[in-house]
């Protein structure tokens, strides 16, 4: 018996060892390239996050240098998709035709090597403005709602982007796909025993859905441009 837990015991120390080293084998494609800017001379984009996806990728990803260069490396062979992605800038899937379309995989076979691969990563729009009260001073602390109102109508919620005023009563919503959006100042709510209360998302949303008259169409701040949009005073 005791012979016999032995030989058990090295035949599966055998199976731990091989199973890596056939890993080691197969997961030896590389995917390298650069993620650059959409302006009319492409600048490289440094801090970039570059995501994989597919079987086999999970979590798998890397950030740009300052010359906008990534690679992967240790994939196994497969189909993947790649995006690239970066604060105030619009996520892009590689051999996308614009931000938010669906771009191209990029195929790998075992031990190959892909090189010189080129992401796109336009800036997004932005919308800055100022809130003051009727005196006319700034409202720090107050909670801003940027709401897209030209999207295609679905079931779906219509895309909002939060942001709250400084100090100066200053908002500043970046990383707009271009549109039309409503901007909103959330009011604070106060009952009469002296609780404050916000609007919630749900009913924020909600009223941004009814029919809105002619003469409040004044509130729409169009982003369809890439530089942002001038401050608002509201």
């Amino acid at each position: 018996m005791l012979m016999t837990s032995r030989l058990g015991v090295a035949a599966l120390s055998a199976i731990v060892l091989i199973a890596p080293a056939s890993a080691r084998q197969t997961n030896t494609a590389r995917i390298a390239g650069t993620v650059v800017t959409s302006d009319a001379t492409p600048q490289p984009v440094r801090r970039a996050i570059v995501r994989l996806g597919g079987q086999g990728a999970e979590g798998r990803s890397a950030v740009t240098d300052d010359q906008g260069r990534f690679a992967l490396t240790g994939l196994p062979a497969g189909r993947f998709t790649m995006t690239a992605s970066k604060p105030a800038h619009l996520t892009t899937a590689y051999g996308a035709s614009a931000p938010g379309r669906p771009g191209t995989a990029v195929t790998v076979a075992v031990g190959q090597s892909i090189a010189n691969l080129r992401l796109v990563l336009p800036r997004g729009a932005a919308i800055a403005g100022t809130i003051r009260d009727r005196a006319g001073t700034p409202l720090p602390a107050v909670s801003i709602r940027v709401i897209r109102i030209d999207a295609p109508r679905s079931s779906a919620p219509p895309a909002t982007n939060d942001v709250l005023t400084d100090d100066r009563g200053m908002f500043r919503a970046f990383g707009l796909l271009p549109g039309t959006y409503a901007v909103a100042a959330v009011p604070r709510l106060v009952s009469v025993t002296g609780a404050v209360a916000v609007p919630s998302a749900s009913e924020m949303d909600a009223l941004f859905r009814r029919p809105r008259p002619r003469s409040i169409s004044s509130t729409r701040t169009s982003t369809s441009r890439r530089a942002p949009a001038s401050a608002m005073s509201c």
